[in-house]
């Protein structure tokens, strides 16, 4: 083997481990963001005995919180795993992957915010209050975020063939992220039966 080639391996093989660090970064980011999230989970302090009514209402009173712990880990858990699909494609990075993976994080880390507002706050007794539904626009707002970032990192990451790993199937991200589809005047007319 010349030394051009191996000079070119050991540079593959660097970019590949930068990647790594890439996706070991994010895979820890989402495992923090879930703690962070269930240690909102908590009972109040209680100044008095412990009876059962007071332990029920505490329980009541965690509901919201329970509620969107586990909304809020099953949408991370999907974020993941998109996030997974996405950088296993990846056989090398640039700036703007980087800079749109962290957008990703930044939405992922404000979770524990939004399910913090439950657990400081709570709901008042009216569901639909004022102040409930303030929380649950910024709670949404944060999901939608979310979502809207990992949409944007997955169209840059198809429209960069030069990032992809020569052997990996991209046709489900294109099929997924690839919003010039939904504007295609053909597949428009083939969906309609025109």
């Amino acid at each position: 083997m010349e030394q051009n080639e191996i000079d070119e391996i050991k540079k593959e093989f660097k970019k590949e481990f930068k990647v790594e660090r890439l996706i070991l970064f994010s895979d820890a980011v989402f495992a923090i963001v879930i703690t962070l999230v269930a240690i909102e989970i908590k009972l109040p302090h209680f100044e008095e005995k412990v009876t059962p009514e007071l332990l029920e209402n505490a329980l009541i009173h965690l509901l919201p919180i329970l509620i969107s712990y586990i909304i809020s880990f099953c949408y991370i858990g999907l974020n993941w795993y998109n996030h997974f699909k996405l950088f296993k494609v990846l056989k090398t990075y640039d700036l703007g992957l980087i800079l749109r993976n962290f957008l990703v994080l930044f939405f992922m880390g404000l979770f524990p915010f939004g399910v913090s507002l439950f657990s400081e706050v709570g709901f008042s007794n009216n569901l639909f209050s004022t102040l409930s539904l303030i929380l649950f626009g910024i709670y949404s707002s944060i999901a939608i975020g979310a979502g809207f970032s990992l949409a944007v990192l997955g169209k840059y990451i198809i429209s960069k063939p030069e990032l992809l790993d020569e052997d990996a199937d991209i046709s489900e991200l294109i099929l997924k992220y690839d919003y010039t589809k939904w504007f295609d005047k053909e597949i428009i007319k083939k969906k309609l039966g025109i």
